[in-house]
């Protein structure tokens, strides 16, 4: 083969990775309630850092090959920025996303550039102790049929010019307040600032939400536990501090009253 031709044939491959997971660590363990080291460093390959501006980070179980693994088990962080760093501080596993599996979890990151491209980039496994959830049969099983001994993570993949808002993981959002909340999953959900009342109303007619409904299914029994996967996963709801504040200062009427009289009558 002609070496021109092998250069052009492995080209494809050189270009699916950006982001190089440091930690965790291929093979390493850590307990739930406990921190999760997550760092990388630039692969050298394109797209590279200094092009991508936001990112999200997955949890993530399963095998290798596309639909036997799931990253909704939670959402890591959300809305980061590569401004602020290539590590990730302050990162815990909550006990009910899962449950013990060997080398079974890996962390999912979706980048996005200026550019507009997206690339999904996975770490290696590592093992979760500590765990009081469960995991779908299909996704220990799929860790199960493995190769011993199997460390790395599915294949990297890049989407050129991916349309915005066309995957619910998208790094897109400024923080974890802007990601629209039927996008969030995990423990842990985020909803915006709550507005405040203006001096008027101006508005008239039917109101209507200011944000879209939630998807809802009514209950025909009883319910996984809240921190499970089959449960959604979702525990409780952090809005927003508020921004909005108001300055008052002493009623000088009366002050001014007195001086005006004293005046007169001294």
């Amino acid at each position: 083969m002609h070496p021109f031709a092998l250069i052009h044939l492995l080209l494809p491959l050189l270009t699916l990775a950006d982001v190089q997971f440091q930690s965790p660590a291929a093979g390493s363990s850590y307990a739930a309630g406990a921190a999760l080291p997550i760092s990388w460093t630039e692969s050298g390959q394109a797209p590279l850092l200094s092009t991508l501006t936001n990112y999200v980070i997955n949890l993530c179980a399963g095998g290798n090959v596309a639909g036997s693994f799931q990253c909704t088990l939670g959402v890591v962080k959300a809305g980061g920025a590569f401004t602020d760093g290539n590590v990730v501080d302050g990162v815990v596993v909550l006990p009910g996303w899962g449950q013990d599996v060997v080398d079974g979890f890996f962390l999912q990151i979706v980048s996005t550039s200026s550019t507009g491209t997206q690339s999904t980039v996975y770490s290696p496994r590592f093992t979760l102790t500590s765990l009081t959830g469960t995991l779908p049969a299909t996704l220990l099983t799929a860790i199960a049929s493995l190769p011993a001994g199997t460390t790395s993570g599915p294949a990297n993949a890049i989407a050129n010019n991916a349309a915005p808002n066309a995957n619910p993981n998208i790094a897109t959002y400024a923080n974890s307040y802007d990601v629209p909340y039927g996008f969030q999953t995990g423990p842990t959900r985020y909803a915006p600032m709550q507005p405040h009342p203006g001096t008027a109303v101006t508005k008239t007619g039917t109101p209507s939400p200011l944000y879209p409904t939630s998807a809802a299914v009514v209950a025909t029994g009883f319910l996984p536990p809240a921190n499970s996967v089959g449960g959604g996963g979702w525990q409780t709801t952090v809005t927003q501090s508020g921004t909005f504040s108001v300055s008052s200062m002493e009623n000088q009427f009366t002050l001014l009253e007195y001086y005006f009289l004293e005046k007169i009558y001294n």
